[in-house]
């Protein structure tokens, strides 16, 4: 028996639990960004193929005992094991009506790190190597503008508006629009 999946009939039909189709539902509700929800759906896929059972008969210390395997035996990070613990809560909080008090399951700390830095002699030699012009110009404006990677790959033309020397950001983290300063030098490289 499937405990959280989609199964292919001897027709060729997908069938899905009940279960996923209602965190399916939830999700869409909640507008959750594609990448939320694969992630959500992997981490509680994950759980169930962990017990061999339905989430719905796996308790908050099973969650926990969970959890702990990834971090100790798979050598996921405890960012990782955050990212699983939410979509786990989800499907518990959301889904199935559990509220916190009765279903906890304390997240870890993380330490703060800060992200390593390029100097501007590594700058210099990364943009004087970089020899395709379309290269030079995703790697300035991702980094002049403070783009990440799914973002960068996502602009359009129209998005930069030279009137106000700025870039729109369609969709950014958390489906969030946003502009961004555009300098004079980069305008000149990308138009």
């Amino acid at each position: 028996m499937p405990v959280f999946s989609v199964t292919v009939d001897t027709q060729g039909r997908r069938h899905m639990t009940s279960l996923r189709k209602r965190m399916i539902n939830d999700m869409a509700v909640r507008g959750l960004s594609e990448n939320t929800v694969r992630s959500y759906f992997n981490s509680v896929s994950g759980l169930a193929r962990f017990y061999g059972r339905s989430p719905e008969r796996i308790s908050a210390q099973e969650v926990q005992d969970y959890l702990l395997h990834l971090h100790e035996q798979r050598g996921l990070s405890w960012k990782s094991c955050n990212c699983a613990r939410h979509g786990i809560r989800f499907l518990y909080r959301i889904t199935l009506g559990r509220p916190d008090p009765h279903f906890y399951v304390p997240g870890a700390k993380t330490p703060s790190v800060l992200p390593e830095i390029l100097s501007h002699d590594e700058l210099v030699r990364l943009f004087t190597v970089t020899r395709n012009v379309k290269h030079l110009a995703v790697l300035m404006t991702a980094y002049a503008a403070g783009l990440r990677a799914s973002e960068i790959c996502h602009l359009q033309v129209t998005d930069i508006d030279s009137g106000r020397m700025c870039l729109r950001v369609d969709q950014g983290k958390g489906n969030k629009d946003r502009y961004v300063p555009l300098s004079q030098r980069l305008l000149g490289l990308i138009a």
